[in-house]
């Protein structure tokens, strides 16, 4: 699960590298995940969840000195990223659930059929 949990934070870092990103834009996209899960958190609104790692690398990358269109595009990379990865999340925690439940399952049936039987 610690890896699975390393990838929010690998990939968007991946994709931003992937479409060109400055290390100021990396950077700032690795702030904008942060920024974005506080605010979802505190009540703003759950879009910032994914709109921080978009804002934070496009911020980064306009501070480097880069041009607005290989900010914008780093910046769809990095929330690329960070779908991707908690994509990749959602599939491994229900996975995870589903063996739980197959596991405990079975088990609660043998319990069941011995009290009964």
């Amino acid at each position: 699960m610690l890896g699975v949990t390393a990838l929010d934070y690998i990939v968007p870092v991946l994709g931003a590298k992937r479409f060109g990103s400055s290390k100021e834009g990396v950077i700032g996209g690795m702030i904008g995940v942060v920024v974005g899960l506080i605010l979802s958190i505190t009540g703003v609104g759950a879009i910032f969840i994914v709109l921080g790692p978009l804002i934070g690398t496009i911020v980064g990358d306009l501070l480097a000195g880069g041009t607005f269109t290989k900010a914008l595009n780093s910046g769809l990379g990095s929330m690329i990223g960070f779908i991707v990865g908690t994509s990749i999340k959602l599939v491994f925690s229900i996975s995870i659930l589903v063996i739980f439940t197959i596991k405990a399952g079975g088990a609660f049936m043998e319990v069941i059929g011995q009290w009964l039987g």
